[in-house]
């Protein structure tokens, strides 16, 4: 009789049939070497791309008093564009690497990015950062992000949690200072030309980030090699991209990572609000995303090893559980300053974690064939879930303390959702209780 993990196999088993994996299940991963080299050019990416979109609570606070006459949910669409677009052209974007290669991808994706930056420096109206801010910075930075986040899977196996959970920590230490750079800039040379100076240093780091990437060759260089390794090499087969998307399981991890994203922003976003409502002065309100980014970093290496030692998938299951209770528990409840404080690095220990998992837990759950597409799928559905959930949280929003209760109801409850997603996830893979997976 077969068991859970053969029926997942065996539903995905006519999308993969014709299909050579990229890397043979007996490929034996270097585990380090130049890997880690690739988890440092992933990690410059990733501190221009989903560091500075960690660093829109910045931007909304400061948003809100240029743009008296312009709401809250308005303001926070200018984010979840960005976000949305960061995750969402992740299946467009993962076919063009899959078939045309990375670096072509690449280049797109910088000039964009750097471009969007130029273009919001200029910007005086909130459309015009709809376009720039939102659009051009979104695609430009998902590009660049489908590449980064697929390429240290190619060198990684046993050690793809840890990989991945550096990989993330950068965007967690890009959370921490953006906001101080930009809340710096904006007191001493202005919107325009904080814009300006982000520019220039996007530039220098996504150019060497770019520049120290390197695909994993399929096959070995030399006859030597092959002898020494003990396996043949198989021949690299291309199939239509369609194939890949006749997974279930690969719909079923993107549909929880849709439910995931719908909640786990609003903090984020909302947090400097909420504490300037409850007495906080500007000066300490303006810091508290780098709190919050601060505590992700530990959160993202941690769970990383963690989840090495204990399993991936129970780790994420965890920690999208723990970051709920936190949301439902402890932001329902705060008032004081100090209570705001330890709130904001509670959830950005837990936050930490569970997107540094996602990954490889995609990775682990819908095979390493064509890992740019299948990503890409989960993403586009999690920038889906990102472009709906901050702004319809935000239309519970009032201007007391009180108001916020309904954001926090709803992203709370949407994080207690996705726990129980994937949690079936995890138990229709395996139903044992006490395995590492």
């Amino acid at each position: 009789m077969s068991g859970p993990e053969e029926d997942i196999r065996a539903s995905d088993k006519e999308a993969a049939t014709q299909t050579v994996a990229a890397y043979p299940e007996n490929s034996t991963y270097p585990e380090g070497g130049y890997g880690w080299i690739c988890v440092l050019g992933s990690a410059l990416i990733f501190f221009n791309g989903w560091g500075f979109s960690n660093a829109f609570g910045v931007f909304q606070t400061y948003y809100e008093i240029q743009f008296p006459d312009s709401s809250a949910s308005v303001i926070a669409l200018i984010g979840s564009l960005q976000a949305c677009l960061i995750e969402g052209t992740g299946m467009l974007v993962g076919v063009f690497v899959d078939r045309y290669g990375m670096r072509p991808v690449m280049l797109v994706g910088a000039i964009l990015q750097v471009g969007a930056l130029l273009a919001a420096s200029f910007s005086t109206k909130i459309w015009h950062l709809y376009l720039s801010q939102g659009v051009m910075y979104g695609l430009g930075a998902g590009a660049l992000y489908i590449v980064a986040v697929s390429v240290p899977g190619q060198w990684f196996h046993k050690r793809k949690a840890t990989a991945y959970g550096i990989l993330y920590t950068s965007s967690g230490l890009g959370g921490v200072l953006w906001p101080i750079i930009l809340t710096q800039l904006f007191g001493k040379v202005g919107f325009g030309w904080t814009m300006r100076i982000t520019m220039f240093i996007t530039l220098v780091q996504v150019v060497i980030g770019c520049l120290l990437l390197r695909e994993r060759p399929l096959s070995q260089p030399s006859a030597d090699a092959d002898e020494k390794s003990g396996r043949a090499q198989e021949p690299r087969v291309e199939v239509q991209d369609v194939n890949i998307y006749k997974s279930k399981t690969l719909w079923y991890c993107a549909a929880g990572y849709f439910i995931l994203s719908i909640g786990m922003l609003s903090p984020m976003f909302y947090i400097g609000t909420f504490a300037k409502v409850n007495g906080m002065s500007d000066h300490l309100s303006f810091y508290l995303l780098s709190m919050l980014n601060t505590a992700s970093i530990p959160g993202r290496t941690i769970c990383g090893w963690l989840a090495d030692r204990y399993g991936r998938m129970n780790a994420l299951c965890v920690s999208i559980f723990a970051a709920a209770l936190v949301q439902l528990i402890m932001w329902s409840t705060i008032r004081t300053n100090a209570e705001i404080i330890l709130f904001s690095c509670f959830y950005g220990f837990s936050f930490g974690g569970l997107i540094s998992l996602m990954p490889a837990v995609t990775a682990q759950v819908c095979g390493q064939q064509k890992l740019a597409s299948k990503f890409g799928v989960v993403s586009a559905l999690g920038g889906a879930g990102t472009l709906v959930g901050a702004p319809i949280a935000a239309l519970f929003i009032g201007d007391s303390p009180e108001s916020y209760l309904g954001c926090i109801l709803f992203s709370g409850f949407c994080m207690l959702l996705a726990t129980a997603w994937y949690t079936g996830l995890r138990f229709y893979t395996d139903r044992r209780i006490f395995v590492v997976l």
